[in-house]
């Protein structure tokens, strides 16, 4: 379980500060983080997804027998509680049948998607499940805009992959897909909705000429934060969905190319925030975050004392007054809490507070995915017990009302 952990978790305006940055945790609403749901069962919470005050989401892994199976939380206003899923479902998922990411389309939908081409889809009575056509694989990403949930990730055009996009439509329990190309080559790994027509997304381009085959590919691309092709064939960037289909790419901030971003928050089209990470002094990498205000970018190298770890941004999301939190990953053999680790950030006003490690548990813990409903924040992550023992975990963040 925790090698699976380790390896999954892993144009350019003046670049300036966006604000005062403060490294003092003590300023933020820390006491506020409270865990609500511990699984009984061994596993973890990749991703979280809230529809309303009354319905979110979490989706994993649990190990099995013969590989990984799928693990499902869900919150009814009330209480957090296991959910199961049919015998036919689960075998749809092979033996790797964890769920990487989920999107709540409305408070009765939820979609879930595995690495591979698997989805799952719950309408408020029962679970449908499919391919996405011609996938080899879809990114631990996707979204929801009004009506359409889009994946992304890899496909197949006479045995040459290529980047897809493809949005489904759900009607009468039949779901059908379509294909919108992507310009330049790029693999998306991280999308927001700002409505239903207009998408943000940030991509990796050069991803395909720098891997020979479907399979390196699929590697590459289930776990971001190992890539290993050279900076120079890296172009990461913000790709525009509007008018019916993708624009270009936008280049990064240089100091964000070389380590591939693979998260975004929209508010609007002049308000784009994405997570990455920079080289640090210590030969490790930092997280930080860039901002695009609809001409421009603006970084800020979150600070934190340099280290051989690698820390990246792994999740974003608003706070529900204007603010933002963001979670900073370490997945290795340098990260502490037997190699995979996790500290938050909070942002109000322009002014970022961190890194925050709320008590969540007696034992270390670390938090993959944020979801925000009104003021209202969901994380979901793990407890990490012991070396071959963690067990999936839910926090709550309430801001002031």
């Amino acid at each position: 379980m925790r090698s699976t952990l380790i390896r999954r978790a892993g144009a350019a305006a003046s670049v300036a500060m966006l604000a005062s940055v403060s490294a003092s945790a003590m300023a933020a609403p820390v006491s506020r983080w409270r865990t609500v749901d511990v699984t009984a069962r061994q596993g973890l919470f990749t991703s979280v997804t809230a529809a309303d005050q009354r319905h979110a989401w979490a989706v994993g892994e649990v190990p099995t027998k013969n590989g990984l199976g799928p693990l499902i939380g869900r919150w009814n206003g009330v209480s957090w509680a296991p959910v199961g899923l049919p015998a036919k479902v689960r075998s749809r998922l092979g033996s790797v049948g964890l769920l990487v990411t989920a999107v709540a389309s409305g408070p009765q939908s939820l979609w879930a998607f595995s690495y591979g081409d698997v989805w799952l889809h719950y309408d408020g009575s029962s679970w449908i499940t499919g391919t996405v056509p011609n996938a080899i694989i879809t990114t631990a990403s996707a979204v929801a805009a009004r009506k359409y949930t889009w994946a992304f990730g890899v496909g197949v055009i006479s045995a040459k992959p290529v980047p897809f996009s493809a949005y489904a439509t759900d009607i009468n329990g039949k779901v059908k897909w379509t294909d919108k190309a992507i310009p330049g080559g790029a693999v998306i790994y991280g999308a927001s909705a700002v409505s239903g027509s207009d998408l943000w997304a940030v991509g990796v381009g050069g991803l395909i000429s720098a891997a020979s085959s479907p399979a390196k590919i699929s590697a590459l691309a289930g776990s971001p934060s190992s890539l290993t092709v050279k900076a120079a064939t890296v172009r990461s960037g913000l790709l525009h969905y509007y008018a019916g289909r993708w624009h270009k790419l936008v280049p990064l901030p240089a100091a964000m190319r070389r380590f591939p971003a693979t998260k975004i928050f929209a508010r609007s089209d002049t308000d784009v925030w994405v997570g990455g990470s920079v080289k640090n002094s210590a030969g490790g990498t930092t997280e930080a975050v860039a901002h695009w205000n609809g001409r421009g970018w603006t970084l800020v190298k979150l600070p934190v004392r340099a280290s051989k770890a690698d820390y990246r941004t792994y999740a974003i999301s608003g706070d529900g007054s204007g603010g933002l939190w963001a979670i900073a990953v370490c997945a290795g053999p340098q990260c502490p809490h037997l190699g995979l680790a996790s500290r938050l950030w909070h942002e109000q006003s322009g002014r970022w507070t961190g890194p925050i490690q709320p008590a969540l548990a007696r034992h270390p813990t670390v938090l993959l995915g944020l979801a925000q409903v009104g003021r209202t924040v969901w994380g979901a992550g793990a407890v990490m017990l012991a070396k071959n023992n963690v067990r999936g975990l839910v926090a709550v963040w309430v801001g002031r009302r």
